[in-house]
């Protein structure tokens, strides 16, 4: 056991920005893309080779994408898999004070709305 005091650090809301990634904001919001992609093909109860014909791209490139691999895929391409598996995407600004800014995509299965972490 060690004497010292735990100490428990906060994040930011965004793991990249924690990690200390120059390009945070926008591997964020793939991430939270690909994690609706990978929702709706669930939904859909499609296989990652139904997804990957419907999507025009291979399954192995799926499988990587939908474990994580943000390189290998821009976040429009996202948005358009999305559409092409029957979603209709919206992009939604708000602005805030500086002190609030960030990045937030929403998830709505059956126009029941909520905010993907």
């Amino acid at each position: 056991m060690n004497n010292e005091e735990d100490v428990i650090e906060y994040g930011s809301g965004n793991v990249f920005s924690d990690m200390g990634h120059s390009d945070a904001k926008e591997k964020l919001q793939k991430s939270r893309l690909i994690s609706i992609l990978d929702q709706y093909i669930k939904e859909l109860r499609l296989t990652q080779v139904q997804a990957s014909r419907i999507l025009g791209i291979d399954q192995s490139n799926l499988s990587k994408i939908l474990r994580g691999q943000l390189r290998l895929v821009t976040s429009d391409k996202l948005v358009s898999w999305i559409e092409k598996l029957g979603a209709d995407v919206e992009i939604k600004v708000i602005f805030h004070p500086r002190e609030k800014r960030g990045i937030t995509v929403t998830w709505c299965p059956d126009e029941d709305c909520q905010a993907v972490a």
